[in-house]
């Protein structure tokens, strides 16, 4: 019998990435993203895990889907057990990194969300600083027109006052030349 070149971890582990790209998981979908491999062994081994765990949507069934093999003897009697554990040992590291980033990205997610908030909070605030201060200019620029029209009125009225006042002056000069003749008229001539 000729020795495999796809172990069952790597077959687990490019099915795990198949199905989180959205990809079905085949026996020529394994092929193609392992890049060997007999396309019915491939399927075997995935359809014997997926079988065992259940429907395969997370790593760490995965990895005890994996366990679970070698304990009972992989399938393939050219598999080294140890190189097999390391193996299992080396994704379980990947999936506790994985697990620490995911929680970090969540508090920054949680803490990107919180700044979000207090930046709408502060945008309320300005938008209805600026709606108050529309409102004021718009009163004040009412007020500036009637004020406009206000002046524009008592600049007639001066007008009108000086042409009354220019009329009165006139008058008064006329009556003073009239009075001043008649006084004129009325003094007695000394001879």
């Amino acid at each position: 019998m000729r020795p495999v070149e796809v172990t069952t971890t790597q077959i687990i582990v490019a099915g795990i990435q198949l199905e989180k790209s959205g990809k079905a998981v085949n026996g020529t979908s394994l092929r193609k993203h392992i890049g060997a491999g007999n396309p019915a062994r491939l399927k075997r081994v995935w359809d014997e895990c997926a079988a065992t765990r259940g429907v395969a949507q997370n790593e760490p069934s995965s990895i005890d889907c994996v366990q679970g093999e070698s304990a009972a003897g992989p399938s393939d009697s050219s598999q080294d057990t140890s190189s097999l554990t390391s193996e299992v040992a080396a994704l379980r590291e990947q999936v506790k990194a994985l697990q620490s980033q995911l929680e970090a990205a969540k508090k920054e997610a949680a803490e990107l969300s919180r700044q979000a908030q207090q930046a709408n909070l502060v945008v309320d605030a300005v938008t209805d600083d600026r709606n108050r201060f529309q409102l004021r200019c718009a009163e004040l620029e009412g007020m500036d027109k009637s004020h406009q029209v206000r002046i524009a009125e008592l600049n007639a009225r001066i007008d009108e006052q000086r042409g009354e006042l220019h009329r009165g002056s006139q008058a008064r000069i006329t009556l003073q030349k009239a009075l001043d003749a008649l006084l004129l008229s009325a003094k007695p001539t000394t001879i």
